[in-house]
């Protein structure tokens, strides 16, 4: 009988620690589509997308997490995005007002802080800070004290001892910090190695700083997975211990393999088992999201499917390899003539006489452009609602990019009119948008049937019913 109330009590403390939840309610003042990136597996995931949100005024949506430990939500705004650190039993409201979140319930103050007031503190404060450190050469021991003057730390225990964050909260954040300096530091030393004027004394002093920054917060400790800023210290880690092996060594870590199956990524297979899904997952995320191929496929899958077989990562991967099947299905897509000088200049062309123009400013290079394509049979789809509306691709890569341009074209079937901005055509979106400086892409421009330019700047597909809202306003108002 004892036995028996023993195993059901464990079986009891199991099931609450696996059932354990944060609560987050989200809430907005106008409509407004959000993108959930829970963790996947229990490891930070801020490529794939678990759950969209759709907000009308007025209306709660109450999400329920499931939380081991501890868990970052990153989640994206029609502007921007936030990250949300959560623990068990957390309570958590989010309000999107007057297009900027706002916290209410447990760490909203550390969550305010992270997510607003931190990076401002790491321009003004902290990189001015580092910049004194790196001039000296000193021990591990006086770097994490120079570091614990700075404004980001003082923060954090003001918070904590104020009682507005958890000390689970300030613990996490602190690491997380950590981990931001000692990328920053790192790189600093590396460059000090590398350095052809270097002393062997410096290089050898560089190398001791590198080494002692990575065991104040080790690249592999498993619990780092769960983190946002774990992925730019690992590569660099595994970058300089990748570059340190001859070239039998990195044969040996295929372990057999074929190394197609890994491409760029090979490095991490210096990673213990367990912290190597994360990084396959998101691998694999990128390839679809922005069309790209650094690795077989199909021998990463075997590979998945070898090793991981059972997981929330190797599903996903399944499904969307199910809804990227090779489409060979014809599209409708031309090209213009390449004599438009300016954005008007479009409306010269027969195709696009008494037509509005919905203007999407690219490159081939741009990954935030391709990301945006995976909206596009979504924005293809509501246009045909509209035949007064042309779309028109407009791709400011340079001669020798063109064969990339039309290639990309076909990859993400990109329906419309497709044009090649002429270098007069750059200066003129220059000089409209971008006052003479850079021309920063993607860029969504609406011109009316004369030519003029009514909406300089629409949300992007990825927030397919503001753009729609938008236009439709537009439109409505012509109309009437």
């Amino acid at each position: 009988m004892k036995r028996k109330t023993v195993f059901l009590l464990l079986l009891i403390w199991h099931w609450s620690v696996q059932a354990q939840k944060a609560i987050v309610v989200f809430q907005s003042d106008e409509p407004v589509v959000l993108r959930l990136h829970a963790p996947v597996d229990g490891f930070f995931n801020q490529r794939y997308p678990t759950d969209t949100i759709c907000l009308m005024p007025k209306e709660k949506y109450i999400c329920k997490l499931d939380v081991d430990d501890l868990a970052f939500v990153s989640c994206r705004l029609p502007k921007g995005k936030i990250e949300l650190l959560l623990f068990p039993n957390d309570s958590l409201m989010v309000t999107y007002e007057k297009g900027n979140a706002v916290f209410s319930g447990t760490n909203a103050e550390g969550l305010f802080y992270w997510n607003f007031d931190y990076p401002f503190s790491y321009t003004d404060q902290v990189k001015n800070k580092l910049n004194e450190i790196f001039q000296d050469s000193v021990n591990i021991q006086w770097i994490q004290n120079e570091i614990k003057k700075i404004g980001v730390y003082d923060k954090l225990d003001a918070l904590e001892y104020e009682g507005k964050v958890t000390s689970a909260f300030a613990d996490v954040m602190r690491k997380n910090v950590g981990m931001h300096y000692n990328y920053n530091l790192i790189a600093h030393y590396y460059n000090l190695k590398e350095n052809a004027l270097a002393t062997a004394d410096t290089r050898e002093k560089a190398t001791m700083m590198i080494d002692s920054l990575f065991s104040s917060i080790p690249p592999t400790d498993e619990e780092l997975v769960k983190y946002p800023l774990t992925g730019l210290y690992e590569d660099l880690y595994l970058s300089l211990l990748y570059d340190g092996l001859d070239d039998k060594q990195k044969l040996a870590l295929l372990n057999g393999h074929d190394e197609d199956a890994f491409g760029a990524y090979r490095k991490y297979l210096l990673l213990p088992d367990k912290l190597r899904l994360p990084v396959w997952f998101e691998a694999f995320i990128m390839q679809f999201l922005y069309k790209v191929d650094e690795f077989d496929k199909t021998k990463m899958y075997k590979y998945l499917v070898d090793n991981y077989p059972d997981t929330e990562s190797v599903c996903i991967i399944k499904h969307i390899l199910e809804l990227n099947k090779v489409n060979n299905k014809p599209f409708q897509h031309s090209y213009l003539a390449s004599s438009a000088d300016s954005l008007q200049d479009l409306l010269k062309a027969k195709e696009l006489q008494n037509k509005w123009i919905l203007v999407d400013v690219w490159a081939t290079w741009c990954l935030p452009c391709r990301q945006e394509f995976q909206h596009a049979a979504a924005l293809h789809e509501w246009l045909k609602q509209y035949p007064q509306i042309a779309m028109v691709y407009l791709s400011i890569d340079r001669q020798e990019e063109e064969k990339q341009w039309k290639k990309d074209i076909e990859l993400f079937r990109l329906e419309g009119y497709h044009l090649r901005a002429s270098q007069k055509m750059r200066q003129d979106i220059t000089e409209k948008f971008f006052q003479g400086g850079s021309i920063f892409v993607p860029r969504y421009i609406l011109l009316n049937k004369d030519g003029e330019i009514v909406i300089p700047d629409l949300p992007r597909p990825s927030d397919i019913n503001a753009m729609k809202n938008e236009i439709e306003k537009e439109l409505n108002m012509r109309v009437n």
